[in-house]
């Protein structure tokens, strides 16, 4: 333990108003759904929806936040889901007992600083933020994020289809494959859509929390 200190995760649906109610409410429940499923052995207080279009969660580490946050985007992505999702993963103090049956019923400052952050994100155009403590290497996570914003923020929903493809097999010939089309065709929509632009920043990604989660750095969260 390191005096309360948790891994806190909120989001929330970026213009909810905008997408029929019903339709809007079963995706994003099935959304968190699955992501608790998914990531079952490294969440701590289950992802679970308090305000209607946000959820908030405890996780087991800095690397699970990071995981989730990707997952999140692609999920979407690949399901169709009608709005963007705004995010804080941040560090901080929870006082009261963790509840491993939903994330509600807990007090702590590092809650109430994520409940603010993400408030005060809602004045911008950024999505996500990671709050570990301030320093470089919060600028460095959050700049990663922003440039992986801004290729996720590029793709159409028209080419949702096709990029769940390319998310998912990788290989531009395997895509072809699957979507029926000429490879060379399928490699020009592989540099339009900026692909590999998208998973070098995933990889950048992947190493800065690599390079973060070493046994003695303040990422190495309590995991109980």
């Amino acid at each position: 333990m390191t005096d309360g200190q948790r891994w806190i995760l909120m989001a929330d649906i970026i213009r909810s108003r905008n997408a029929p109610p019903q339709h809007l409410m079963r995706g994003f429940r099935s959304l968190v759904n699955e992501a608790n499923r998914t990531f079952a052995s490294h969440i701590l207080s289950p992802l679970t929806i308090t305000l209607g279009d946000e959820f908030q969660g405890v996780l087991r580490s800095f690397h699970a936040g990071l995981d989730i946050l990707i997952w999140f985007e692609e999920r979407t992505l690949a399901t169709g889901f009608p709005c963007r999702l705004r995010y804080v993963f941040h560090r901080g103090k929870i006082e009261t007992p963790i509840n491993r049956r939903q994330a509600y019923g807990m007090l702590g400052a590092g809650l109430t600083a994520a409940r603010a952050s993400l408030e005060n994100l809602k004045k911008g155009n950024a999505r996500f933020l990671v709050q570990t403590g301030g320093g470089p290497e919060d600028q460095a996570i959050n700049l990663a994020f922003a440039l992986l914003q801004a290729t996720r923020d590029f793709w159409k929903s028209k080419d949702y289809p096709l990029i769940a493809l390319f998310l998912k097999f990788r290989d531009y010939k395997a895509v072809a494959l699957k979507w029926k089309r000429h490879p060379s065709s399928v490699f020009r929509r592989q540099r339009s859509l900026r692909i590999d632009e998208y998973f070098h920043v995933k990889a950048l990604i992947e190493c800065l929390a690599t390079l973060w989660t070493s046994p003695d750095s303040l990422r190495s969260a309590p995991s109980s």
